[in-house]
């Protein structure tokens, strides 16, 4: 549990950011996206980092049980996957995936938002030990 409240002080706020960023922002993130997807050496930069950044939260924490701490072992999961993705198949879904997903943009903001504010709440639960679902099954 120590290593999935490590992981999450450092990737909860990035991600929290990271979605309100999107839904309020959604023409930089067009823009981001369009021009990243016309550089292939950042597409294969950015699959080696997710995969480099997933072993390492796998590696901290791999564990499923049910608890807000599993949303560090889904994360890294993610990131392996899309690293994996990136690397392997980096022009076609690439391009696929930002054709479909920039008419949805500002949905897709969910995903970080959510990931991003569990772990923060799973930060606040455990540091400041407040009477909550896990902090009552401790």
């Amino acid at each position: 549990m120590e290593h999935a409240i490590i992981v999450a002080k450092i990737f909860g706020p990035v991600l929290t950011l990271l979605g309100f960023w999107m839904l309020f922002c959604p023409d930089d993130v067009r823009q981001v996206s369009e021009d990243f997807q016309k550089t292939p050496s950042m597409l294969y930069m950015s699959a080696v980092m997710n995969l480099i950044f997933g072993f390492a939260v796998l590696g901290a924490h791999h564990h499923w049980d049910w608890h807000l701490s599993v949303l560090v072992t889904i994360f890294g999961w993610l990131m392996i996957i899309r690293g994996f993705f990136g690397l392997f198949f980096s022009r076609e879904v690439t391009a696929r995936w930002m054709a479909a997903c920039l008419p949805i943009a500002r949905g897709l903001c969910i995903i970080p938002l959510i990931l991003g504010l569990g772990m923060l709440w799973m930060l606040w639960c455990h540091c400041a030990c407040m009477p909550c679902v896990q902090c009552v099954a401790r």
